[in-house]
């Protein structure tokens, strides 16, 4: 079998994109070699390849890959008490109601453990505090939250007009010596922005609670703009183009079809699926 190998601090940043890129093989486990870790892979790619011999995974072992963690929050579509037994679960949630209203939050029925809706989340070196009921939060966005925080150069002043508790935000001010202006309408999502920006100790996030078409008016040009709001970003395209400086950039995530756009695109990424058969893509768009 073919294997991918990487060292073992890539490894969860190397284990989210071969899932996302559907190349990682989850029917094997992945190889712990002390300071490096092997992960199956169905096809060679770009890396250290090898050929080498991979353990089966058992049926309850499958399970666990289908759920999401927030934190030490499980988000299930199907419970099995298997999933306490894992060192880093807390409590056990599944999903009632899809992300809806101004404030993109959804309601979750609790199913074991601690009734806790309030945790920490980590990703790329940053702590993240958050209330799964209260905010909007998707971890399946880490690769992408990194894709973009390598794109950034230092030096940039970055708008991120739908932050939420602030997982671009934070991630591109630790990497990057830049300022970011962090504006989300939801209180909720707010306060736990300001927080986050204190846990993870930034000085260079400046967060705004309101609407962006009113809080941009008052900000000065941007280098580069996130707008992270699939269903609606649209709608606040004008908003962003009143912002943005000659040869800037903005990363609008839509489910749109790219012929529906109008834009200059400069590139176009599949992000994540939406639902079945339809997928957010981010748009790069030099105006």
């Amino acid at each position: 079998m073919l294997g991918l190998k990487v060292r073992k601090e890539e490894g969860e940043k190397t284990r989210k994109i071969l899932l996302q890129n559907g190349i990682l093989d989850k029917s094997y486990k992945i190889k712990n070699l002390g300071n490096y870790l092997v992960f199956p892979i169905i096809k060679r790619i770009k890396g250290d390849v090898i050929e080498t011999e991979f353990e089966k995974l058992k049926e309850r072992e499958k399970f666990e890959f289908k759920f999401d963690l927030i934190g030490d929050i499980a988000i299930v579509e199907n419970y099995n008490s298997s999933i306490l037994k894992r060192k880093n679960v807390r409590s056990v949630y599944k999903k009632e109601t899809n992300v809806d209203g101004t404030y993109r939050t959804r309601k979750y029925i609790y199913l074991a453990g601690e009734k806790n809706t309030e945790t920490i989340h980590k990703e790329y070196g940053c702590r993240y505090m958050l209330d799964i009921e209260k905010v909007y939060f998707n971890p399946r966005l880490a690769t992408e939250r990194y894709r973009i925080s390598e794109k950034v150069n230092n030096g940039e002043r970055v708008l991120d007009m739908f932050a939420g508790v602030g997982p671009f935000s934070i991630l591109i001010a630790k990497r990057k010596k830049v300022e970011v202006h962090s504006i989300d309408i939801n209180p909720d999502a707010f306060h736990y922005l300001k927080k986050n920006i204190e846990i993870n100790k930034v000085k260079n996030v400046f967060p705004y609670l309101g609407d962006c078409r009113d809080i941009v008016k008052k900000l000065p040009y941007f280098d580069r703009i996130i707008m992270n709001l699939p269903k609606n970003s649209l709608e606040f395209m004008d908003t962003a183009l009143s912002k943005i400086k000659k040869n800037g950039i903005i990363h609008l995530y839509s489910i749109e079809q790219k012929e529906e756009i109008g834009f200059n695109i400069e590139y176009v990424q599949q992000v994540k699926s939406y639902s079945p058969r339809v997928f957010v893509w981010r748009y790069d768009i030099r105006p």
